[in-house]
């Protein structure tokens, strides 16, 4: 089982990572909402989507 996303932005390792690509946990979290916010919309435009007809 994979470890919560909260968790591994504190992890030490993880930040080491972050600080040598010069990154901030700021930065990373804001690239997360970003694309959770993306999966959501895509998630409405799919459920707006007819059924699928199955060819006979």
């Amino acid at each position: 089982m994979e470890p919560p996303l909260h968790e591994l932005m504190t992890d030490e390792v993880t930040l080491a990572v972050m600080r040598r690509d010069r990154l901030s946990p700021d930065v990373v979290w804001a690239h997360v909402e970003r694309a959770r916010a993306g999966l959501r919309d895509r998630e409405l435009l799919i459920q707006e989507l007819p059924p699928l007809r199955k060819c006979a």
